[in-house]
């Protein structure tokens, strides 16, 4: 089975704006998914070794890959916050427009990277089995 951006929503749970109570919205645009499923396909396939590649039409629907757009999803909006993000102070009163949930997206893009690892085990069986005929 090839991920979609349905499979996409479900796993972030990002469906409509029953999913999203603050936002009263889907919290990704489907362009925003339609890029990250681009930039996860562009650095699995950037992972050595290099004789296993996916598009966004090709790429599996697996936790990686799942994961692999949840990353790119996520950075794009780290990116997005940090362009906007602002601090006020005025005497003892302080207001840090986003610094919560920037914080919170840098810790989870931590943990997210492990997908590479089960990536490149992936790419390695199939070489090897290419290379081989062994899996």
């Amino acid at each position: 089975m090839v991920l979609t951006h349905g499979d996409v929503r479900e796993y972030l749970v990002d469906r409509g704006p029953a999913d999203n109570d603050l936002l009263e919205d889907i919290d990704f645009s489907d362009g925003q998914i339609k890029l990250a499923i681009r930039l996860a396909c562009a650095e699995f396939n950037d992972l050595t070794p290099l004789t296993l590649a996916v598009t966004p039409d090709t790429i599996p629907l697996a936790a990686w890959s799942l994961e692999a757009v949840q990353e790119q999803l996520y950075q794009i909006r780290l990116n997005q916050l940090e362009r906007n993000h602002f601090e006020l102070q005025a005497g003892n009163t302080g207001f840090d427009s986003d610094g919560a949930r920037i914080a919170n997206l840098r810790a989870a893009l931590q943990r997210l990277g492990r997908w590479r690892e089960t990536a490149v085990k992936l790419k390695r069986r199939q070489d090897a089995a290419n290379t081989w005929g062994c899996a």
